[in-house]
């Protein structure tokens, strides 16, 4: 099931946020950038392989935890990518990202007026894709509403036969 939701994200070089909590308690919980947004995904949500969430890093995340994920492309992804993840931090005020060492080069990049503002408006507004994950309790509904689909289904025909006699 959680395959086929992350299938929704590019196979594209992207920043993304994994984001935890429904409502007004949602934060962004982690940052992190990629050269493949869909496979990232894949590593930290259903392999589980990642650093930060097997524990390898100072700090973890908690897959189970993540109710939304969000993600970012741009064209100058291509070359300044750490350098947008910095911004990105900066404004999505993330509690987690994946490098905490920024080096001075990306710092200078990620701090140009130009580069900033622009990064700074794109985080700011919509992300270019996001897939909601849904809780326990709504994949139960969903299981619940297709046991009663096809409960329906067949008792439908049994009707339809009975209908044909009279």
């Amino acid at each position: 099931m959680l395959g086929s939701i992350i299938s929704e994200a590019p196979n594209k070089r992207g920043v993304y946020a994994l984001c935890a909590g429904h409502g007004r308690n949602r934060y962004v919980a982690y940052v992190g950038i990629t050269k493949n947004i869909r496979r990232r995904f894949l590593q930290h949500l259903v392999r589980r392989d990642s650093s930060v969430v097997t524990g390898a890093s100072a700090v973890s995340l908690n897959p189970d935890k993540v109710t939304e994920v969000r993600w970012w492309v741009h064209p100058l992804f291509d070359e300044y990518l750490a350098e947008a993840e910095v911004v990105a931090f900066r404004v999505l005020n993330a509690a987690l990202r994946s490098r905490q060492k920024i080096s001075p080069p990306v710092d200078f990049i990620a701090n140009r007026r130009d580069f900033a503002q622009e990064m700074e408006k794109l985080f700011s507004g919509p992300p270019s894709g996001s897939v909601k994950i849904p809780t326990f309790q709504e994949l139960v509904r969903r299981v619940t509403n297709l046991e009663e689909t096809v409960a329906e289904i067949r008792t439908k025909p049994a009707k339809i036969k009975k209908r044909r006699r009279k």
